[in-house]
């Protein structure tokens, strides 16, 4: 089967340059020409993907309805600067389904952009250590025991999408060698990630790690790997294990109340919540319930400066506030198109296919899926780089399960 080859090669080093300027953008002030520099590269990239597809049909026209009322709504806006600001990072990430869907056609192709998240792991790696060598950038907590530069809050999330495509790799390959470097760089991952003590962070890889587990068909295969975790942990154990131990005393002495949980009710993602799903609900105003007002421009706005100028946290909340119930509708209808997609072409797979990737690629699927929803509720809608990469492989996962099912029906037919 013959595929369009791709013209635009710079596509294969998106999140290499969205990891990048996460990095670099931080040392400069906010709004800075930089972030409008990559803004405008990214958009320029994902356009001409679309462009060189355009005769393809589009894989998911939700996006395109989503699109076209966000867009629409932020004419209605006080600051029509910053809700449209907003509006094309928001777009920007989701974009990237269409994307990822027209570019992975097979196997070969994913394991290119594979190879760019690997590239990306060792990035958040190293500049992780070298943070830490040199005390600079989001600390965490009281000592400077770790720091992540200017990896934090969204930017930071690129942890737990990362860490599941490396669990992907891992389970897909069969060089010892790659595996031995990816399995230390995957640990050292989750060795981060638990020493943030954040916990959308580590939820969301426990979450993500159990459920591609789960549809994995040989479970046993990941017992191979506890020898090498074991020696792992011995090491640390040994060289850093009592300064290892006492800075999570004091880590989680500082964030033990966000565990508890009698604290989400005294949170303001808890208070925010009430405020403007109490609104909506009550119909008092009902366009403002059906269609919102100040899309993506929150600040003071729905709890009449209450609480300053914070913008409102829980993406659901967001979408509520700035699109009314029929905006948050198309919102859900978006993620339930995908899952849609991905299951027709599954139901034609099940008992069909021997592919050794079809139950790796379901459970990254529907890890990635559910995590997307799970990591709403923290409010992470603006970041670019994690949900570039998430809803890039929605995509690439539901284009790689069409291709399957073509493969074998033509194959059945003849």
């Amino acid at each position: 089967m013959n595929y369009k080859k791709n013209k635009f090669k710079i596509v294969y080093y998106i999140f290499i340059i969205n990891i990048l300027f996460d990095i670099v953008t931080g040392f400069l002030p906010t709004g800075s020409t930089l972030a409008i520099i990559r803004g405008i590269i990214l958009y320029i990239i994902i356009m001409s993907v679309l462009w060189q597809h355009r005769h393809e049909k589009f894989p998911n026209y939700t996006i395109l309805f989503l699109f076209f009322y966000l867009f629409i709504l932020t004419f209605f806006s006080s600051d029509r600067f910053i809700s449209q600001k907003i509006f094309a990072q928001v777009m920007l990430s989701i974009f990237m389904y269409p994307v990822g869907y027209y570019l992975v056609k097979n196997i070969t192709i994913l394991e290119k952009f594979n190879k760019t998240i690997i590239v990306v792991a060792i990035i958040i790696v190293i500049n992780t250590f070298v943070s830490t060598l040199l005390g600079y950038g989001f600390k965490y907590g009281q000592n400077q025991f770790i720091e992540t530069g200017n990896l934090a809050g969204h930017a930071l999330l690129t942890i737990v999408y990362v860490t599941l495509i490396l669990l992907f790799v891992l389970r897909t390959s069969n060089s010892r060698v790659k595996n031995l470097f990816l399995s230390i760089v995957f640990i050292s991952l989750i060795f981060i990630s638990i020493l943030s003590l954040i916990r959308t962070i580590i939820s969301s890889l426990m979450i993500g790690g159990i459920i591609f587990y789960y549809y994995d068909s040989n479970k046993t295969r990941f017992l191979k790997y506890l020898p090498l975790l074991f020696i792992v942990v011995v090491f640390f154990s040994v060289t850093i294990g009592g300064p290892l131990i006492s800075f999570l005393e004091s880590q989680f002495s500082v964030r033990k109340k966000s565990y508890e949980t009698s604290i989400i009710t005294k949170e303001l993602r808890y208070e925010e919540t009430l405020i403007v799903w109490g609104k909506a609900l009550s119909f008092s105003d009902w366009e403002i319930s059906l269609f919102g007002r100040e899309l993506f421009n929150s600040m003071g706005k729905y709890a009449n400066w209450t609480y300053g100028n914070r913008q409102l946290h829980v993406d659901y909340n967001n979408i509520l506030f700035g699109s009314g119930f029929i905006g948050l509708l198309i919102y859900l209808l978006m993620y339930f198109s995908f899952y849609k997609k991905f299951k027709y072409y599954e139901k034609k797979l099940l008992t069909n296919l021997s592919n050794p990737y079809f139950n790796s690629i379901r459970g990254m699927f529907y890890a990635f899926l559910f995590l997307s929803l799970w990591i709403s509720f923290s409010g992470q809608m603006y970041g670019i780089t994690f949900r570039s990469i998430n809803f890039f492989y929605l995509g690439a996962f539901t284009s790689l399960l069409k291709d399957f099912s073509m493969k074998y029906l033509s194959q059945d037919n003849n």
